[in-house]
């Protein structure tokens, strides 16, 4: 089983070891570590991407065998792994703030249900906790509610 590193760490930059590299149908690899540094896919926010020895990290899944990480050519031995900074930023950045916009919801009688942390399509989708009593927040309020959770800086 493959240690997640990035649950305590927020380190870019590792080495790690090829426990697996087995090719997929669609010409890309699924290559399993000993370690990790790259977020796979879930709760709405997509996967790091990056590089392992250089060859391209298109995807990272976590399934019943592990984390797997989609790589565009194959990999062995010792490797070093390099996640893209910047996307790790947006996509937590993204992820964070759907977080508080759920929060100031469920202040205000609205419950999250979906979310969805991809750049370009981000959103939260809520439903009223007494769908008798609807009432929407005024977008104004919400917002300033909103950024001022942020400017907390937690």
């Amino acid at each position: 089983m493959t240690e997640a590193l990035y649950l305590y760490s927020d380190e870019l930059k590792a080495t790690a070891t090829v426990v697996s590299c087995e090719p997929l149908e669609d010409g890309l690899w699924a290559v399993q570590l000993d370690k990790t540094i790259f977020h796979p896919q879930g709760g709405g926010q997509p996967s790091d991407i990056g590089h392992i020895n250089g060859m391209e990290v298109k995807k990272v899944v976590h399934t019943a065998e592990g984390i797997i990480h989609w790589l565009m050519a194959p990999v062995e031995g010792s490797v070093q792994l390099t996640v893209n900074a910047a996307l790790r930023s947006l996509n937590t950045r993204l992820h964070s703030a759907g977080h508080i916009i759920g929060l100031v919801g469920d202040r205000r009688g609205w419950h999250a249900t979906r979310g969805n942390h991809f750049p370009g399509e981000a959103r939260v989708i809520s439903e009223p906790n007494d769908p008798s009593t609807i009432v929407l927040p005024d977008p104004l309020t919400f917002e300033n509610e909103v950024n001022g959770i942020i400017a907390q800086g937690l």
